[in-house]
């Protein structure tokens, strides 16, 4: 399956979604539908719902920064009252699989380390982690919200090297990061992994060292 395949498969999905959340949805609209202040600029989707007008654009795999390549745009669309630009990633590996979903409140990561914490008191060291992993993920997709552009939608390891080149994580954080998710798909993918309670406790000291940073920032 090609890019533009793939591309118009993925934004077909993302439309439907948001119709049936009751926005009113345009492919591709025409200037006509587009504020003056956009100046040519055309993206993938537009969705109006009664509160806010939703810019998305699709990016299909590429290794070019998305920050870089959407940033000028992103501020573009902030300028327009009540309007927001939002990013959705399509792996060609993994067609099927858009992220664009709700993010975690901060109550709900919060949560999620205080039951990684009882995992550990009951020996569930695997578990631990892999909860304490998706916590690590609910944050970084919290701060990649806050982003600009925002980058909640990427896929993990792209998420990660995106928020440290656009400087929303410090380079201890990044690579951290990126040495746990080596842990995480080699357990995830089922192969024999031995992680002790250091492994578990540098993940949950990076979760709760972000959560703290977004909530001094919020």
């Amino acid at each position: 399956m090609n890019a533009k395949t793939l591309e118009a498969n993925a934004l077909t999905k993302v439309a439907e979604d948001y119709r049936k959340s009751g926005y009113d949805v345009e492919v591709q609209p025409g200037p006509q539908n587009l504020p003056s202040s956009f100046e040519g600029y055309r993206p993938d989707l537009i969705a109006r719902g009664p509160s806010e007008t939703v810019v998305v654009e699709m990016v299909v795999g590429g290794r070019t920064s998305v920050a870089e390549r959407y940033r000028e745009i992103a501020e573009l669309v902030k300028r327009e009252p009540g309007w927001r630009f939002s990013l959705v990633y399509v792996n060609p590996d993994r067609p099927d699989e858009v992220l664009d979903a709700p993010l975690p409140s901060i109550a709900q990561l919060q949560a999620r380390l205080h039951n990684a914490d009882s995992l550990v008191e009951s020996n569930q060291i695997e578990a631990a982690f892999l909860l304490l992993w998706s916590a690590l993920e609910g944050v970084l997709r919290l701060i990649g919200h806050n982003a600009n552009p925002p980058l909640e939608s990427l896929p993990s390891s792209t998420l990660f090297r995106e928020l440290y080149s656009a400087g929303e994580i410090s380079r201890e954080s990044f690579e951290s990061a990126m040495q746990l998710l080596q842990v995480r798909n080699r357990l995830a993918h089922g192969f024999q992994v031995g992680i002790d309670g250091a492994r578990v406790e540098q993940l949950s000291g990076l979760v709760e060292r972000l959560l703290g940073e977004v909530m001094s920032s919020s």
